[in-house]
C-alpha cells in the first residue's frame, strides 16, 4: 500500500496569495514566462488574474468550476491550482 502524502494548507495559501493577487502580477508573468519558456518580460501588461474565482460554463454541457487562480491570457483561461502544479 502506498503512503499518501497531505501538503499543508499553508503552503496552498501561500501559492494563491503570491501568485493570485493583482498586486503580485510582475511575480505571476514572471513564473509564467519561466514554466512555458518565454523570454523575460514577454508577458508584460498581457496577463489578468482573479483568485478563487467561478469560471462560468459557455456551453450547455459545460460544468460550471471554480478556479484557484485564473489566469487570462489572450483567448485562454488558465487554472492555476498549487495542488495540481505539484503532481503535473
Amino acid at each position: 500500500m502506498s503512503k499518501i502524502e497531505f501538503k499543508p494548507l499553508t503552503d496552498d495559501s501561500l501559492f494563491k496569495e503570491t501568485f493570485g493577487r493583482e498586486k503580485n502580477i510582475l511575480f505571476l508573468e514572471r513564473f509564467l514566462e519561466i514554466f512555458f519558456g518565454l523570454p523575460k518580460g514577454s508577458l508584460r501588461g498581457k496577463i489578468t488574474v482573479k483568485m478563487e474565482t467561478t469560471l462560468e460554463k459557455t456551453k450547455d454541457r459545460d460544468t460550471n468550476c471554480r478556479g484557484d487562480i485564473l489566469i487570462y491570457m489572450d483567448d485562454k483561461i488558465i487554472n492555476l491550482d498549487y495542488m495540481n502544479f505539484l503532481f503535473m
